[in-house]
């Protein structure tokens, strides 16, 4: 047997056994049979796929490939235990085959001892390692990139089969888009570089190969893009997320990580359901999904143009993400789970914080050939990629591969220039590494405000795993322990101690819990109230809620007749609560036939408050609604003006009242 086969199954065996001992660590985890957040999405999208079979109601929301990848494993074993450990062990068994690809990829073009090197310094970077374990999409991802570039190595180093070859790794790439759609930017990079290659060695049939590979990486989003059209009449190519997710990375509260839409639930289902909501409202018709993610791209960009200086502040923020030597995320702590087992924390194990320097070296001081050109540029572009929307350690993940390649090849060539003695090369090379390894760890303290408490973030989440088992006792452990730290999580783990006090009738308890996290944490208003509506507790609504929190809920909920009782009930036992006149009046004013009360209200209340800005800003608001131009623009001029001059909203609302006067 070759050398060359004797490093490509020691690389496997070696990179499958650290995968395996690690998932027999972690089997003993409430996440490994109940995920939480993405986890969880892709296991009901699973479950739902492996029940229905069917073609799905309405076109993609997010890119689809790895729940379907899922769903056959759910097909095979059923909804238990057996199909989580099945979908790791194939998952290890993909991370270690991606690993043997890096080998033989980077053999190929840089020689056995590079491909050694990064082979095996991929089978023991512990982060690949933990996304392995996790339902989440870079084994996929990473398994599909480098099967697409072993392809196109193929291709471009044999003279035959290099159409077919092409046509191969268009496909693998087009898998790849549908499982994340930023590899679509770096595919049109992969066909312009060919076209670079193919015209400088003037290859005959070259522009057919090419036309193949782009119409390899067609195929699969072309049937991703026709079942949506098919489904739901909508053109979406892959996904509607994009818009939502530019929202998300362009707005005045972003931080450049957080995947919440501000003024949203921070459940999954309940942020997307909002968002589609806050749209609607918006534009005053039901929208298609496309039509959502467009008026999100719009409130991003009307950031960016308001808010330049802020933009860039924020941009800088997710610069010092993608190159942060901390794995930050967004989804639960890595650094807490993947110690969970105490194994991935052995010195065995190889991070960013050594891999980044000597990347990134790599693409600074290797030589300039295609190959360089190619790799260097997938890492740039695809990391680049991101920096429009939000920045977490798993999307980076994918670049990492080609990062190891380009290290590889600058550690064996620094072993070169130091075996020939040629100290000058040596010493510009370690310059290289020292700034680059600085940059990597002031960028980690730059951004350390956005990492989470790693204890209260991981017993926040294990509390939530045990919840999902129906093992009370130990979720209330979990979420006290949570509870003792800082916020973001403190709050929300009191709030889950008031729901389970509520579900087993602990109800003075529940209500000092929920009170309590609604004073730390006002955003969880939504969520408090939701828990009150699903035990069925109007007596717990009342003692934890606010009458206008209440009433927020029933309209929230579809049910404005109930909020407007609240509402008046309120009004009626304190004249002098102007809130709440405001909010009656407004619920009151969306619907024609209640408008003269709607009025009314308005009256009483300017009576009693002839000088509240925000109860005459409502009533214009409605004025304007009713098509009372006039009446709006009077209360602006005479009323508005006069008590806050210096407001600029009131001229921005003056100039729209005139404008659509004049339309009129």
């Amino acid at each position: 047997m070759s050398r060359e086969r004797i490093a490509a199954l020691s690389i496997f065996a070696a990179a499958l056994t650290v995968r395996l001992i690690y998932l027999w660590c972690m089997a003993d985890s409430p996440l490994f049979d109940s995920p939480a957040m993405d986890a969880r999405l892709h296991t009901i999208w699973a479950w739902s796929i492996a029940e229905s079979g069917g073609l799905g109601p309405e076109p993609y929301f997010r890119a689809p490939l790895y729940p379907h990848f899922m769903a056959v494993f759910v097909m095979l074993f059923g909804q238990g235990f057996d199909s989580f450990l099945a979908i790791r062990v194939m998952q290890f068994a993909l991370g270690a085959s991606s690993c043997v690809l890096l080998y033989d990829l980077a053999r190929r073009i840089y020689g056995f001892r590079t491909g050694v090197l990064a082979g095996g310094m991929a089978s023991v970077y512990w982060v690949f390692i933990y996304y392995e374990g996790e339902l989440l999409l870079p084994t996929l991802i990473n398994f599909f990139n480098l099967s697409a570039f072993w392809c196109l190595h193929r291709a471009v180093t044999h003279g035959r089969h290099t159409g077919r070859w092409l046509l191969v790794s268009g496909v693998v790439f087009g898998l790849s888009a549908i499982t994340r759609p930023n590899i679509l930017v770096v595919s049109l990079f992969v066909i312009a570089w060919l076209v670079v290659v193919f015209r400088r060695e003037r290859r005959i049939g070259a522009g057919l190969a090419i036309a193949g590979f782009a119409a390899g990486l067609l195929l699969p989003v072309g049937m991703v893009t026709l079942r949506n059209y098919v489904v739901g009449g909508d053109f979406v190519v892959i996904a509607s997320q994009a818009g939502v997710n530019f929202y998300i990375g362009n707005n005045e509260l972003s931080d450049g990580r957080t995947a919440v839409v501000p003024g949203t639930r921070a459940t999954w289902l309940g942020g997307y359901q909002d968002t589609i909501r806050i749209a609607e409202s918006a534009e005053g018709r039901k929208l298609k999904p496309s039509e959502v993610s467009g008026y999100w791209f719009g409130r991003g960009f009307e950031f960016l143009a308001d808010h330049p200086g802020k933009a860039a502040t924020l941009y800088a923020k997710k610069l010092g993400l993608l190159f942060n030597a901390r794995e930050d995320s967004n989804n639960q702590n890595i650094y807490f789970f993947a110690n969970y087992s105490v194994f991935l924390g052995l010195p065995i194990f190889l991070g960013f914080w050594l891999l980044a320097p000597l990347g990134f070296g790599g693409i600074l001081t290797n030589a300039r050939d295609r190959w360089w050109w190619l790799f260097a540029g997938f890492v740039v572009l695809y990391l680049s990629s991101f920096l429009p929307f939000f920045v977490t350690a798993r999307y980076r993940v994918p670049a990492l591969p080609f990062l190891i390649l380009l290290a590889a090849v600058f550690l064996v060539r620094t072993h070169e220039l130091w075996r020939d003695r040629r100290m000058a090369a040596l010493a510009r090379r370690g310059l290289v590494v020292a700034a680059l390894t600085t940059l990597v760890f002031l960028s980690a303290r730059a951004v350390e405000g956005a990492a989470v408490d790693a204890p209260s973030d991981g017993h926040f989440t294990l509390g939530n795993a045990y919840v999902r088992k129906g093992e009370f006792e130990a979720a209330l452990r979990q979420f006290e322990k949570s509870a003792s730290y800082h916020e973001p999580y403190a709050s929300r783990s009191k709030m889950q101690i008031g729901s389970i006090s509520l579900l087993r009738g602990k109800v003075e308890k529940a209500h000092a819990a929920l009170r309590d996290a609604l004073a730390t944490n006002p955003m969880l208003e939504n969520e408090v109230a939701d828990i009150c509506f699903e035990h069925g507790r109007q007596g717990t609504l009342d003692a934890v809620l606010t009458v206008h929190q209440i009433a927020r809920a029933y309209r929230r909920r579809g049910d404005p007749d109930k909020a407007i009782a609240v509402l008046e009930k309120a009004v009626r036992e304190d004249r002098d609560d102007v809130l709440a006149q405001i909010e009656l009046a407004e619920i009151l004013a969306t619907d024609a036939a209640s408008r003269s009360r709607a009025d009314q209200v308005y009256r009483d209340a300017l009576a009693r408050h002839p000088r509240h800005v925000g109860l005459l800003q409502s009533l214009v608001q409605s004025c304007v609604q009713w098509g009372e131009l006039d009446r709006a623009r009077r209360l602006l001029v005479d009323r508005l003006q006069k008590i806050a001059p210096d407001d600029p909203s009131h001229r921005e609302a003056l100039k729209h009242v005139d404008e659509l006067r004049r339309a009129r």
